[in-house]
């Protein structure tokens, strides 16, 4: 548990620590390998985009050197223009070189140590694989895929989570997976104590094709983070697993909580990125629940705060984290408008822009508001959680040095993640 002083001092710093964020500095390094998710809206899609975040997790993990494209989302290119521009920490570097999957996996050969293949019939067994694969330096191949590449790329098995979980431990196999990945990963120390993704599983989004919870996970594999997907609710069965007994699923969350808190051991707070699933846990259409969504968020941040966790809402979208992350840093001042005061009766009004309170708004939502003609006009107040420059610390940099002087930057929600 983290005392409320330890907290109130860690946010204090964590405010403060946008300003080390910095103007970017120019940096030398090899030519961008970048890849190209092709999202054709199907299962195969799905599987190529999670073998491809996975090892781009691990071949960043030391030094910025894949990129990942998208056929459907067009940000990723809008910021590898922006940060190749004269001055940006990119420009020395060579011209974008594109591979395919077989080429990024020759340039994770010298961390990679095999694949782990997870167990459609267990949807969060991706997840489960997600932090096998961080830990264990690992690719994460659906059973389709290891079928058709797993023997031109040479690699073992490292393990197979097909057929491991039928329920027997809890009466669901969903939480039988992942109290096993807590007992072997989690409780023995192998995962950051400092980062844990709350991403959707395979229930729905494989099918479809779904690839925005699949291209955050190069930041978990990097950083070794905790992966899973449960509800914060106690009243009511998840839309995912209704045959649980009821409170399941928070039983499981409490024991992750506690785990990652222990080891944690007052050092630091611990940041829960990601969001939970509004289609399993929340009233939507499709869904029947009590609990509507913003509730629900609610409740995932009471659930938490205890276990000196805060919540970076992560919901999708937020490419390349483990490429941006490393960016060049240098201090970030912004400017000071001078005091200006009406006569005593006069009425102030504040414009706060919000919510560029994550990592998702910071990098795919704000773009087109700061590039609009209007902006500069008016004197507006953008919110953005300072702890951001720990993933995106060049976007915010950029966001300073295009900031007319009507642009202020303060903090968003409870300041830096909601606790």
């Amino acid at each position: 548990m983290m005392n409320s002083r330890r907290a109130h001092r860690f946010f204090a710093v964590a405010l403060a620590s946008i300003a080390s964020a910095g103007t970017i500095a120019r940096a030398e390094g090899p030519a961008i390998i970048t890849h190209t998710l092709a999202a054709r809206g199907d299962a195969a899609s799905y599987d190529e985009a999670m073998a491809a975040a996975t090892l781009q997790g691990i071949i960043n993990r030391d030094s910025p050197r894949v990129y990942i494209r998208s056929n459907a989302n067009k940000r990723p290119d809008y910021w590898l223009e922006i940060l190749r521009r004269p001055g940006g920490w990119l420009e020395v570097r060579g011209a974008p070189t594109p591979v395919d999957l077989d080429a990024l996996v020759e340039l994770a050969r010298e961390h990679l140590r095999g694949a782990v293949i997870w167990d459609p019939a267990v949807p969060a067994t991706v997840n489960v694989a997600t932090t096998v694969a961080g830990v264990e330096d690992a690719v994460v191949l659906s059973p389709e895929l290891a079928e058709s590449r797993l023997k031109a790329w040479k690699l073992p098995i490292l393990i197979d989570l097909r057929n491991r979980f039928d329920g027997k431990e809890t009466g669901s196999k969903k939480n039988d997976a992942y109290r096993w990945a807590v007992r072997e990963y989690l409780d023995k120390g192998r995962c950051s104590s400092h980062r844990l993704l709350l991403n959707e599983d395979a229930a729905t989004l494989r099918a479809v094709g779904g690839l925005g919870d699949v291209v955050t996970r190069d930041w978990a594999v990097k950083n070794r983070s905790f992966v899973f997907d449960l509800s914060p609710w106690g009243d009511e069965v998840p839309g995912d697993d209704p045959g649980q007994r009821l409170g399941l699923d928070l039983e499981t969350y409490r024991l992750i909580l506690d785990s990652v808190a222990r080891h944690a051991a007052g050092r630091e707070l611990t940041e829960l990125a990601g969001f939970f699933s509004f289609a399993k846990y929340a009233a939507v259409p499709g869904h029947a629940s009590r609990h509507d969504p913003v509730p629900t968020e609610w409740e995932t941040v009471r659930l938490i705060s205890p276990f000196g966790c805060y919540q970076n809402t992560v919901t999708g979208d937020s490419f390349n984290q483990s490429f941006h992350s490393q960016a060049p840093r240098k201090p970030l001042a912004q400017r000071r408008p001078p005091v200006r005061r009406g006569p005593g009766d006069t009425t102030y009004i504040a414009m706060f822009m919000a919510d560029y309170d994550s990592t998702m708004p910071l990098y795919e939502i704000l773009p087109p508001k700061w590039d609009s003609p209007a902006r500069g006009k008016l004197p507006l107040a953008w919110g953005i959680n300072p702890n951001l420059v720990e993933s995106y610390p060049d976007l915010i940099a950029h966001y300073y040095a295009t900031a007319s002087p009507n642009d202020l930057f303060t903090a968003d929600a409870s300041a830096a993640g909601y606790l």
